[in-house]
C-alpha cells in the first residue's frame, strides 16, 4: 500500500512542481529568444542552459524525495517539502566551490554538558 502511495505521490508531485516552476522556464525561454535575437549577449546562453537542465532533472529528484518522505516517513506535504530542502542543502554542501554557502553554521554559544 505504501508503494502505491509513493508512486502516486511521486507522479502528482512531479506534475505539481513542474507546474509551479513553469513561469521561470517561460522566462528563461523568453531570455533565450532575446539572446538569440541580440548577438551581443551570447555569453548569457551558458548561464540559462545549465539552469534549464538543473530544472529538468532537479524537479523529478525533488518530487521523488518529497514523495518518499510522505509515503514512508508519514510526513505531511509541508514537513516533507521542508525535509527535502534540508536534504538538498546537505547534498549541496558537498559541492567543491559553492558548498560552503550551504554548509550548516556552527554556533559557539551551545550549552554542551560534555565540555
Amino acid at each position: 500500500m505504501r508503494g502505491m502511495q509513493y508512486l502516486l505521490s511521486r507522479v502528482a508531485l512531479v506534475l505539481f512542481f513542474w507546474f509551479l516552476t513553469m513561469p521561470f522556464v517561460w522566462g528563461g525561454a523568453a531570455l533565450m529568444d532575446y539572446i538569440n535575437a541580440h548577438s551581443a549577449h551570447k555569453g548569457l546562453k551558458w548561464v540559462v542552459l545549465p539552469i534549464f537542465f538543473l530544472w529538468l532533472f532537479g524537479v523529478p529528484w525533488f518530487a521523488n524525495k518529497t514523495a518518499e518522505y510522505i509515503a514512508f516517513h508519514d510526513l505531511n506535504f509541508f514537513k516533507a517539502t521542508s525535509a527535502t530542502f534540508s536534504d538538498l542543502r546537505c547534498r549541496l554542501s558537498f559541492l567543491p566551490i559553492t558548498g560552503a554557502w550551504f554548509a550548516p553554521k556552527n554556533d559557539d554559544k551551545h550549552d554542551d554538558q560534555n565540555d
